[in-house]
């Protein structure tokens, strides 16, 4: 008797279904909803929460003020205080944008560059805040930075930590803007450089999902140049052997084409050849 075939059972659905992105990127939208209205509360109950904020109080029944109750006092706190302050919004950012990108079905990898742009401007501002702001109770560039920059002031002082700041901000123009200074800068076109709206476009081209399209090059001007020919392209040249050589003029190259008499064989001197080596 044949053995009976077994059925293969196909599960549908899984991780290369579609669904599973969208389900994903939904979530990512309402845990971006969840941490900006954490992050708000925490603007405003700071004060009353920063002693209680731990992970242990999650399981107590301790009240917080913040908004969205102990996870949402706690969350806010790691993220700000002990984080990187205020510029911790940036990942609000970034979680939106993710979500989004796995619900329209845009590939991940076209965010790479909007999330090291983005990483990088949120440091860099935590760490500008936390310079500025060194006086005040509220952590405006959170811990981490906050020790960074009293670790730099009493290395290089408050104006090394400006020039920190300003070769960092430059470099990471140059770098991704890639400016012309062959023909010099007037005072007019440095003015307009660090303009509020050239800052405004220029803070929104970093986080550009599209590239920008470059434009292309010129190229450069051609000169036609006519050509005279003679009648027929040909002009028919006599050797020392009396061979004609055919010389076919087309623009600027010249190509030669010789072409040989043939040579008329003698049939008598054939034979004779031919008898001869029959002898030998």
């Amino acid at each position: 008797m044949a053995k009976k075939k077994k059925k293969q059972v196909s599960i549908k659905g899984g991780v290369q279904d579609d669904r599973f992105p969208k389900l994903v990127g939904l979530f990512c939208l309402f845990f971006t909803l969840y941490l900006f209205i954490a992050f708000s509360s925490y603007l405003f109950t700071w004060k009353e929460d920063m002693d209680k904020a731990n992970w242990s109080i999650l399981l107590s029944p301790h009240d917080m003020d913040n908004w969205l109750g102990r996870l949402g006092a706690v969350l806010s706190h790691q993220f700000i205080y002990y984080g990187f302050g205020f510029p911790s919004f940036i990942l609000v950012f970034l979680l939106f944008t993710t979500g989004m990108s796995l619900i329209v079905e845009t590939p991940l990898r076209k965010l790479i560059p909007v999330y090291k742009r983005s990483i990088l401007t949120m440091l860099w501002t935590s760490f500008l805040f936390a310079f500025l702001f060194q006086s005040y109770e509220f952590p405006w560039g959170g811990a981490i930075t906050g020790f960074l920059v009293s670790v730099l002031d009493g290395l290089v002082g408050s104006a090394g930590i400006i020039a920190i700041l300003l070769f960092a901000f430059l470099g990471f123009v140059v770098w991704n803007k890639n400016p012309n200074f062959k023909n010099g800068l007037t005072m007019h076109e440095i003015k307009g450089a660090f303009s509020i709206s050239n800052l405004t476009a220029t803070f929104r081209s970093l986080f550009r999902l599209t590239p920008e399209v470059e434009p292309e090059p010129e190229l450069p001007e051609t000169k036609t140049v006519t050509v005279l020919r003679p009648k027929n392209n040909m002009v028919k040249t006599a050797d020392s052997d009396s061979n004609e050589m055919e010389v076919v003029v087309t623009g600027e190259k010249t190509t030669d084409t010789a072409q040989t008499k043939t040579t008329e064989l003698e049939v008598p001197k054939v034979i004779e050849q031919s008898t001869k080596g029959e002898l030998e």
